[in-house]
């Protein structure tokens, strides 16, 4: 019976470590991105849905930023999928060293992330929002792709019956129209500069 007990006892100590360390493995696969280390999208929208119901409870603002890399694909093309992959893990680091303690960070899907803010209006997502451009226009990202920059988007204001996937949507249909601003100025500036040769 002691050996049985000595092996019993000697089995747990060696499995019930490596069934935790198992454990949280399988947790962090679950809630952060493996590339970003960021939230999962399905973790981000868990979370986001919880902080919800409670800022809906205690009526609250809540705000959802939104954003994605430009050019990523011309980066790809250009540099390799590594230094795609590179810089988009730079990104996701400097944006969630730009957002609040207690705000979320979550990678939707390629290079689209998002930001749920509790208790935030639209002047605090501005204002994290522009904290993550300067975060991106301080240091060139990589040598041979230097500085990147990013577009976005944001909702907010009082959490009355939407969700966040209307949140979301909210925030990239503001992201969306960022983009045709860009591109309508710089039609606009290749237009005066073309005239300007001629």
């Amino acid at each position: 019976f002691a050996a049985i007990g000595l092996a019993v006892n000697t089995y747990f100590g060696l499995a019930v470590p490596a069934l935790y360390a198992s454990n949280e493995r399988l947790r962090d696969q679950v809630t952060r991105d493996r590339l970003t280390r960021v939230m999962t999208r399905a973790y981000f929208e868990d979370r986001a849905t919880q902080e919800l119901e409670r800022a809906r409870t205690e009526g609250r603002p809540v705000a959802v930023v939104l954003f994605d890399l430009d050019g990523l694909k011309a980066i790809n093309d250009t540099h390799g999928h590594a230094v795609g992959d590179a810089v988009l893990a730079e990104l996701a680091a400097r944006c969630a060293a730009s957002v609040r303690p207690g705000d979320l960070l979550g990678r939707l899907s390629g290079d689209e992330f998002a930001a749920f803010l509790p208790d935030a209006d639209a002047a605090v997502a501005d204002a994290v929002i522009e904290r993550m451009r300067a975060a991106l226009r301080a240091t060139p990202i990589d040598g041979a792709v230097g500085v990147v920059s990013a577009s976005f988007g944001r909702s907010a204001g009082l959490p009355a019956d939407g969700t966040v996937p209307d949140l979301l949507r909210a925030a990239d249909e503001a992201m969306y129209a960022e983009k045709r601003r860009a591109r309508q100025m710089q039609a606009a500036t290749a237009g005066d500069t073309a005239r300007v040769a001629g």
